[in-house]
């Protein structure tokens, strides 16, 4: 046998091991006439072997070619397979992007908007296969502000879907937040790969007010934020676990932000086992100004490198409310941060931690943990800065205040904060203690190392 008819052979052997391993009945949309030039817009053509393939159990397929279209609207029982042959390629045609007003009354950015991959109401649904969903989101209409977020198109967008699995797949330049499960429960995000670094606005994944969600073994090279929680509805966020992921690059947010749009609670998380390295602000951002309750929420085993700083909470009130909801303040409290290392550390800023004080009334921050936590943090400053003013409604960033009067950690409003068996230091030298107090109580400091963190704690509380 020739060596070109030993390889055909292979390929056909290899080929029908894998249309074995796809759930049957399998619809290539090809059949429905799908061209991969990366020319032809072949929305119909794959919307047809979709609608075929809904309900059944079977699997559309995607293979060998680079498949431009515009939105596609996922169906129930189905996988929709895009092999690593093969490329989803977002038409740059706004009007191939059909707008999608949805049944709710979220105001998270997403009460309406445009998707490239789109389901609303699916279930048992799983998008997967080793290939490629490219948004094309660096055509230059799309690469600036001043074409509004809902005007872009996100590469994949779940909607009011349920049992949902994302999985081996690679998601780039996305024209908008690239993967944006929304009101979704039982879902599964796998082995992705986000690669958007292209221009503002660019998130990794948006959880909006979801439940029951895991993200695991995936990596982020973004713009913005890398994993970001969002609420804008009562049914807020709960019950998530993120854990194995790699956080490369924010060019110009943060790593983990919960908000900064938060109605509904942040509830019930975990966070473990994460590398986030050269973050812009910060590795970790709490951010309450619209009324969420962040609560019972874990960070742990986690490696930062070159980030702005460590961590932001801030818990503030911007008066924002969804259609017909009441107006409410948020609550911040049960946190731990554990087994955390930090190095190169980029902001004079320290890591703000602020409840609000409004109209008379105080919101602390509480029962906040911080164990085995090693830090070193951005110094060079040779005075000691004033004590920030209050929270005013601005739009929430760790930079808001400038330099805190603290390196470590600035605490404000703030009650039952626990630092256990924690290491931090500053290079170079600066004026300021690691840590300074406002209107603080039950501040506890166990094995800590130097051992003068107390009296410094003592020496600086306003």
């Amino acid at each position: 046998m020739t060596k070109t008819l030993r390889l055909v052979s292979i390929l056909i052997f290899l080929s029908a091991q894998l249309l074995a391993q796809l759930h049957t009945p399998v619809f290539d949309i090809s059949r429905y006439g799908a061209k991969g030039d990366g020319v032809t817009k072949n929305t119909i053509a794959i919307q047809a072997a979709i609608d075929a393939c809904a309900g059944t159990g079977g699997t559309v397929y995607l293979h060998h070619g680079i498949f431009m279209t515009g939105m596609i609207t996922l169906k129930s029982n189905m996988t929709f397979y895009i092999s690593s042959t093969a490329t989803l390629l977002g038409s740059t045609d706004i009007l191939d992007y059909p707008t999608q007003i949805l049944p709710t009354n979220n105001w998270n950015k997403q009460e309406n908007g445009r998707g490239l991959l789109f389901s609303l109401g699916a279930k048992n649904l799983t998008i997967t296969g080793g290939g490629t969903i490219n948004g094309n989101g660096n055509y230059a209409p799309w690469t600036g502000f001043y074409i509004d977020e809902l005007e872009r198109p996100i590469p994949l967008w779940i909607v009011q879907s349920n049992k949902v699995e994302i999985s081996n797949l690679t998601v780039k330049d996305g024209a908008m937040w690239n993967i944006v499960p929304f009101e979704t429960d039982s879902l599964v995000i796998r082995n992705v790969t986000i690669n958007s670094n292209i221009a503002a606005n660019r998130d990794g994944i948006d959880i909006v007010d979801c439940h029951h969600v895991l993200i695991e073994k995936c990596k982020f090279y973004t713009d913005d934020d890398a994993i970001c929680p969002k609420s804008g509805h009562i049914r807020g966020v709960m019950d998530i676990i993120v854990r194995n992921c790699e956080i490369q690059k924010s060019a110009r947010a943060s790593g983990i932000k919960f908000g900064t749009l938060g109605y509904g609670s942040f509830k019930d998380m975990l966070f473990e086992d994460i590398t986030i390295h050269d973050v812009k602000l910060a590795a970790i951002a709490l951010e309450s100004v619209d009324g969420a309750n962040i609560e019972n929420v874990i960070f742990r085993r986690i490696k930062m490198k070159n980030v702005g700083c460590p961590f932001f909470i801030i818990l503030g009130d911007r008066g924002r409310t969804p259609v017909g909801g009441p107006h409410k303040t948020g609550i911040v409290k049960n946190i731990v941060f554990q087994d955390i290392t930090a190095t190169g550390v980029t902001l004079n800023t320290g890591s703000p931690l602020s409840g609000l004080k409004k109209n008379g009334i105080t919101y602390k921050l509480k029962n906040i943990l911080f164990e085995n936590i090693k830090i070193n943090f951005m110094g060079g400053l040779t005075t000691i800065p004033p004590f920030p003013v209050e929270y005013a409604g601005q739009y929430p960033e760790v930079t808001m205040w400038g330099n805190t009067p603290a390196y470590g950690f600035y605490l404000n409003h703030a009650d039952s904060v626990v630092f256990k068996n924690c290491n931090f230091t500053v290079s170079p030298v600066d004026a300021r203690p690691w840590i300074a107090c406002n209107d603080t109580s039950r501040i506890q400091f166990e094995n800590c190392i130097p051992g003068k963190f107390k009296n410094e704690y003592h020496s600086y509380h306003k």
